[in-house]
């Protein structure tokens, strides 16, 4: 049902219909009635017309959107639950509305109440996952507008990133080394010296380990990808080349990896797993790796073995763009923001190519010798 109406104090006349179970308010922008009376049996024509011919959109609920969420990051080989519970907490503090209900005013009043309960990471992170779902439901057109689009994120302070010094890495694989279970000290290794994140750790399999070309190959795999996207090759060097060959034989080398000629035959099987032969867990590794920093007395997680490879690398010299691809950042800039400040060295040249000691002012128009500081 649509109807024409005045606000107080106007002369233009505006119209209210329902669409979808929502009452739809808007103006005309016109005083004179015939238009406005024409305007009306227009769309109250495409309202017929809708309601006819075409069967008008579920209403999104929204534990349905929570689902969808999660299936979708699971589809792209993101771990799709706790995002969901991120999205399901955010609607519980609403009081469960539908999706379509949700205002802007809402979602800025989740976000305060947020930001005094926890950290500013924490309230990004929880942003993000509630943004992007409302962006993902509103681009397949399941919502017809979204709450969180002009919703500013909370701002986190830039943080220098943190790293190992050489005595520290020594004595966190020292450690590692003499703590039980064979894979954490192969693991770890394997981390600072290539610089993959604990995912692309995990998913390795024993064929993308290959000794003859001394290479480890990131690779995408059935429900899971790489963060960016990019499959990638990092070079072995020669410490890492020994600890994986050494826990190869060990661990990957039994009487069912061997043909009948007893060459030694790759599988698509983890290259580190349980006992039973399944892939180690993202929990179950960052309780090795917080039980063996314990020991070592030192303050590191999986991501910081990944920064104290970037961060040594770049100051023993290597190039910035040769350490973003090793990293496999999407963009130089990233590292250019987390790794620059560490080319001391540089810095200090570039700065000595500007001298304002001369023996010869002749070089200098007279004009300008009051601006050098001669001594």
């Amino acid at each position: 049902m649509a109807r024409l109406y005045k606000q107080p104090g106007t002369k233009n006349w505006s119209i209210a219909y329902n669409y979808r179970g929502k009452r739809i308010r808007k103006s005309l922008g016109t005083s004179d009635t015939k238009l406005a009376k024409a305007a009306l049996k227009k769309l109250q024509a495409e309202l017929e017309r809708s309601s006819a011919f075409n069967v008008p959109a579920r209403l999104l609920s929204a534990e349905q959107m929570c689902r969808d969420w999660e299936l979708h990051l699971e589809a792209r080989g993101r771990n799709g639950k706790p995002n969901a519970d991120r999205l399901r907490r955010f609607f519980r503090f609403l009081g469960d509305p539908e999706p379509h209900d949700v205002l802007p005013s809402d979602i800025e009043r989740w976000k305060n109440s947020r930001a005094a309960k926890v950290s500013s990471s924490t309230v990004k992170r929880d942003c993000d996952c509630v943004f992007s779902a409302f962006r993902y439901v509103f681009d397949l057109e399941l919502i017809e507008k979204n709450p969180a689009e002009k919703i500013k994120k909370p701002t986190i302070p830039k943080k220098l990133v943190e790293f190992l010094t050489i005595a520290e890495v020594q004595e966190l694989l020292q450690v590692a080394k003499e703590f039980r279970g064979g894979c954490a000290y192969a693991m770890i290794a394997l981390a600072l010296h290539t610089g993959l994140r604990q995912a692309e750790v995990r998913y390795l399999n024993r064929e993308d380990i290959d000794f003859n070309a001394r290479l480890v190959k990131v690779r995408s795999k059935e429900g899971w990808t790489p963060k960016t996207d990019e499959e990638r090759e990092v070079p072995i060097n020669d410490e890492l080349f020994e600890i994986l060959v050494e826990f190869y034989r060990e661990n990957c080398c039994t009487s069912t990896d061997s043909d009948s000629t007893g060459r030694l035959c790759h599988h698509a099987t983890p290259l580190f797993h349980h006992d039973d032969g399944s892939r180690l867990g993202r929990t179950f590794c960052r309780k090795i790796l917080r039980d063996i920093a314990r020991l070592s007395e030192l303050k590191c997680t999986w991501h910081t073995l990944r920064h104290t490879f970037a961060s040594l690398l770049v100051q023993a010299g290597a190039p910035l763009f040769a350490v973003s691809k090793l990293l496999g950042h999407a963009s130089y800039a990233t590292t250019e923001k987390h790794y620059a400040r560490l080319v001391p060295a540089e810095r200090s040249r570039e700065v000595n190519l500007l001298k304002f000691k001369h023996r010869n002012l002749e070089q200098y128009p007279p004009g300008t010798r009051r601006f050098l500081k001669i001594t």
